[in-house]
């Protein structure tokens, strides 16, 4: 199964699959770098404002988070 990696800025998203972060073979693996990028110092080029998780196979939504 392909779990697909969606993260980026709420003033600058890229929109689409210009957002996609990475494709990963785990849930897990895919939530632990979800959650790096939005904790991560808003001064890297890492850092997002959000990520969602998407199942590639089904479309769907696994988990979704941002910032608080």
């Amino acid at each position: 199964m392909a779990i697909l990696l969606f993260a980026g800025s709420h003033y600058y998203p890229e929109g689409g699959c210009n957002d996609l972060k990475g494709v990963y073979d785990t849930l897990k693996e895919a939530k632990k770098e979800g959650y790096r990028v939005i904790t991560v110092s808003n001064y890297t080029d890492d850092a997002c404002d959000w990520y969602n998780i998407m199942d590639g196979s089904t479309g769907e939504q696994l988990d979704y988070k941002h910032r608080n």
